[in-house]
């Protein structure tokens, strides 16, 4: 499954929420939450979570500023 930006809608129904998700081929497997650093979900990040997908999990890092896009990316 290739990787994407999802939705995640709060139980709360308090809003909503980005993230980036990397899926093994599988489709399935244990989950990772990676933690974004200042500079957001960026390049680095995204090549995290994809290389944790190879590894066979889902990995999933949470977009927490939204849908800045930063100068780093």
């Amino acid at each position: 499954m290739p990787a994407r930006t999802i939705n995640i809608d709060a139980k709360d129904q308090s809003g909503r929420f980005k993230a980036y998700v990397a899926y093994p081929e599988s489709g399935s497997g244990s989950v990772v939450v990676a933690i974004q650093e200042i500079f957001g979900v960026n390049t680095p990040m995204r090549l995290i979570c994809d290389k944790l997908a190879e590894d066979g999990y889902i990995a999933i890092c949470q977009i927490f500023f939204g849908d800045r896009n930063p100068i780093f990316n």
